[in-house]
């Protein structure tokens, strides 16, 4: 492990090189404006910061223009196919594995089983979906964890997951304007899609994450 001050060292020196910096905002405060002044085109700057993400891509950004946004989603399942055709040769299987192997966490256990890998996930979902909330400066309520598990159980619209809060005494009345700030910022987290129905006016909810 490297210190700041290596850190800027090598950046600066190998400048032919590209460097990706993971969660770059935990850095010093002096990283933006030693970006601004050195504008250097060799950094890939990560974060799991959804507000971070959106300032730095805002008018008073001391990087505006120096970077692309880009953010990284669930993993394509045709990719997943594709990369793993010549290593699993059981159709069945390599279609399951589709399915969940789009989380990119869960491809640490590429070689458990199913099961294995739902009864390690009991505790770490939990505490990774809290990690986002943390990152956001907000904290994993009970509101938000009853939002995805309800969503995740079929119930996809809005007044359905308001009553199963609300039976759950998670809210104080049956009121989908109760949970709207919720559910949106669920939605910009990425963790839940909406999704509008057909030649209709509703909206379905759905988990983003197999898992």
């Amino acid at each position: 492990m490297i210190n700041y001050r290596e850190m800027m060292r090598i950046v600066e020196e190998f400048k032919e090189k590209t460097m990706i910096i993971d969660e770059f905002h935990r850095l010093p405060g002096d990283f933006l404006d030693r970006l601004y002044a050195k504008s250097p085109n060799n950094l890939v700057l990560i974060t799991s910061t959804l507000h971070l993400a959106k300032k730095l891509a805002g008018k008073r950004s001391p990087i505006l223009g120096l970077f692309l946004e880009y953010q990284m989603t669930l993993i394509d399942e045709r990719d997943i196919l594709i990369n793993l055709e010549k290593r699993v040769k059981e159709p069945k299987k390599l279609a399951e594995m589709a399915t969940y192997l789009r989380e990119p966490i869960l491809l640490r256990w590429f070689s458990k089983d199913l099961f294995s890998i739902l009864k390690h996930l009991k505790l770490v979902v939990p505490a990774l979906v809290g990690e986002i909330f943390s990152e956001e400066d907000k904290e994993l309520s009970a509101r938000y964890e009853g939002i995805l598990r309800t969503i995740s159980t079929g119930k996809n619209t809005l007044s359905e997951v308001a009553s199963m809060l609300y039976s759950y005494n998670l809210i104080e009345k049956q009121d989908i304007a109760s949970i709207k700030p919720y559910v949106k910022m669920l939605c910009e987290l990425g963790l839940v899609k909406r999704i509008p129905e057909y030649f209709g006016k509703r909206f379905y909810y759905f988990t983003s994450s197999p898992v």
